[in-house]
């Protein structure tokens, strides 16, 4: 139980417990799990937060099995005076110091302590007692009376009204030889991914870059995150992250400014919530070019195909109208019923959408349930007619209802400005149909 409650004080705020067996007043035996937690930022410290009997009435606990590897290593409790006097000690003396506590009482705390950490020593045993805090941990080395030393958590606790302090010490030889060999185990990986040709890379769930192969740097250049590659826009990657969680992997075909079209492919997040993933030049490849200018799920025009065709009609200076359409509550069909229906409903809302244009019109989805529609001029009259129609057509495929925003082609803005102009008029036209 010692070693739990040494353990709550290295990582407040986690409850630690332990299981032992008590024996009652009738000669009875129970076995019962005791929960600690250290309360860091009271004046409590470690509490006992309960104790739960899981088992009772036995004539006799059973034998104690030997420690294993993954039991708590050794630790300390040493009470110190003002001065840094060792006035008790308990714990696995022996293992951390060579000394039992009678040959440890009257020592100066600091003499145990490796010579290069002792200035981190003072400087948290200052910061405790001058400042009031209600405690501080560092990592250090302490010393065994044979000359080896061991790396422990030390934890200082808030000095008492005589102005002692407890100290405790937790080994952690066995973390940070694991941590060492995690750090070399990804060197190794990470080495041999940077010879192999394929375009490797690994980044966290807001899409910055934890790692490029040298493969996969040559395709995205100086580029910090998947959202630069994927064209700038945040929602494309929320939707491959969530398909990624949802079905293991997700893949998008992109194409880029400089007209390659890229492939990128991502799998089921990493432990530590990473996600890793290739990516493919396949300009060459008709297919990829074909399947980038087209959303899979719904046949419109992808994300870049409609960016590109704005893109044509600013440098023309077309006359146009844009039209930023987004589905409301439709995240409500996904919950009730599941992905698929989500799928299908979307799939129906790209045809409903894509009868009502004219021929020379381009209807897109933009991504998620947002989709992007490019007009040749529509008056007011005529938006506000398009608008109705979009709503009709949304409740006839299930959809339920809809926002839309419209705005007109300007040929000082570029293809992101105008998308913002749209987008921030369906949010004020979401915003008027609720009130």
């Amino acid at each position: 139980m010692a070693r739990a409650w040494v353990a709550a004080i290295a990582d407040p705020g986690t409850v630690h417990s332990a299981e032992a067996w008590i024996r009652s007043g009738d000669g009875t035996w129970s076995h019962r799990r005791f929960d600690y937690c250290d309360l860091a930022d009271t004046p409590l410290g470690v509490v006992l937060l309960g104790i739960t009997t899981l088992q009772s009435g036995t004539a006799a606990p059973p034998e104690t099995p030997e420690r294993s590897a993954h039991d708590p290593a050794h630790w300390s409790i040493l009470r110190l005076g003002p001065l840094g006097g060792i006035m008790r000690a308990e714990g696995t003396l022996a293992e951390l110091y060579g000394r039992t506590a009678d040959e440890l009482v009257g020592q100066n705390g600091l003499d145990l302590v490796h010579p290069d950490d002792h200035e981190a020593l003072l400087d948290a045993w200052a910061d405790v007692v001058e400042h009031d805090s209600p405690g501080r941990s560092l990592r250090q080395r302490v010393m065994h009376l044979d000359g080896t030393s061991t790396w422990v958590l030390a934890s200082i606790g808030r000095p008492d009204s005589d102005g002692t302090i407890t100290i405790h010490d937790l080994d952690i030889s066995d973390q940070l030889a694991a941590e060492e060999a995690l750090r070399s185990s990804e060197l190794r990986v990470r080495s041999i991914a940077s010879e192999i040709p394929v375009s490797v890379f690994v980044c966290d769930q807001d899409g910055r870059f934890d790692f490029t192969n040298d493969a996969c740097h040559a395709l995205v250049g100086d580029s910090e995150t998947i959202v630069d590659v994927l064209g700038g826009f945040d929602s494309t990657w929320a939707t491959m992250l969530e398909t990624t969680q949802r079905d293991g992997n997700a893949e998008a075909s992109v194409e880029t400014d400089d007209g390659r079209i890229l492939r990128i492919r991502c799998q089921h997040p990493l432990p530590d919530g990473t996600v890793s993933g290739v990516i493919d030049d396949v300009t060459t490849s008709t297919r990829w070019r074909v399947e980038a200018s087209r959303d899979a799920l719904t046949g419109l025009s992808s994300r870049s195909a409609i960016s590109n065709e704005l893109a044509r009609r600013i440098a023309d200076g077309q006359r146009s109208t844009i039209a930023f359409v987004d589905l409301d509550g439709f995240k409500r069909v996904n919950d009730d019923y599941g992905h698929d229906e989500g799928d299908r409903v979307l799939a129906l809302v790209g045809e409903a959408l894509q009868a009502l244009v004219r021929d020379g019109d381009q209807v897109g989805r933009w991504g998620g349930d947002e989709f992007i529609l490019l007009l040749d001029e529509l008056p007011h009259p005529a938006q506000h007619d398009l608008r109705r129609r979009i709503d009709e057509a949304m409740a006839a495929c299930g959809a339920g209802g809809a926002s839309a925003g419209f705005t007109s082609l300007h040929a000082d803005l570029d293809v992101r400005a105008h998308i913002d102009r749209a987008d921030r008029a369906m949010y004020e036209d979401k915003r008027a149909s609720q009130l």
